[in-house]
């Protein structure tokens, strides 16, 4: 498949999953389990809206990225150490710092 026909299947899913999300937070007593679920539905559909006009913009950086990375791999090993390493350990570091300001 090319990309650009899988984008719409990538976003639909991301969607789905949060409305998953608001079927398992039924089952659960605590309001905020619902709010929470009912946020993130609201999060992908308004990034969802935001994106699908704009949809060229990440279909040229994935195309433009995925070349990079078949060219020369430890590109895509720097992807994976940043997106799944470095990126959570800032957030958490942050949002430690913050917390023992207040």
């Amino acid at each position: 498949m090319r990309l650009r026909r899988v984008l719409p299947f990538m976003m639909g899913a991301n969607l789905g999953t949060t409305v998953t999300s608001v079927l398992a937070a039924t089952a659960n007593p605590i309001a905020a389990a619902m709010t929470v679920a009912l946020f993130h539905v609201i999060f992908n559909l308004t990034g969802t809206a935001i994106w699908w006009p704009l949809r060229v913009i990440p279909l040229r950086i994935a195309t433009w990225y995925g070349r990079l990375a078949g060219q020369h791999i430890r590109y895509a090993f720097l992807f994976l150490i940043g997106v799944f390493l470095i990126v959570p350990l800032v957030g958490i570091t942050l949002t430690e710092f913050f917390i023992r300001l207040r």
